[in-house]
Order: C-alpha cells, then structure tokens, then sequence
C-alpha cells in the first residue's frame, strides 16, 4: 500500500459565492473539498487550467 502525503489547505472565500458552488457540486455528487481536488488534479493532468479565461478574469481572480 502506497501512503501518499498530504497537505491542508485553508483560505477563504465569500460565502455566497461558496453555497452556489457547493450547490453545483452537490449535483455531481461532489462536496467543495472533492471538487477543489478534482480541478487541481485535471490541471496537473492536463499542464493548465481545464477551462479558458480572459486577461479581465484574472485580474478578478488576483482581487484586482
């Protein structure tokens, strides 16, 4: 049995914004936790974001 390491992340986030999404997931039988790991896993898979996004989307993203 392979024991892999693992680490804990924490950070926040606005809490609408966190139950609509926990909502989406839920539909997919996801918790917010599994779908964080899932898009970190696709973009490791795939070498970058599984979605496009725009110049003005990052600089939301960045809190600019």
């Amino acid at each position: 049995m392979i024991i892999m390491a693992m680490t804990t992340l924490t950070f926040k986030i606005d809490t609408q914004l966190y139950n609509e999404a926990s909502k989406i997931f839920e539909k997919y039988g996801l918790t917010f936790e599994s779908a964080c790991v899932l898009f970190i896993k696709t973009s490791v898979y795939y070498g970058k974001f599984p979605f496009t996004f725009t110049e003005e989307d990052l600089r939301i993203a960045k809190g600019g």
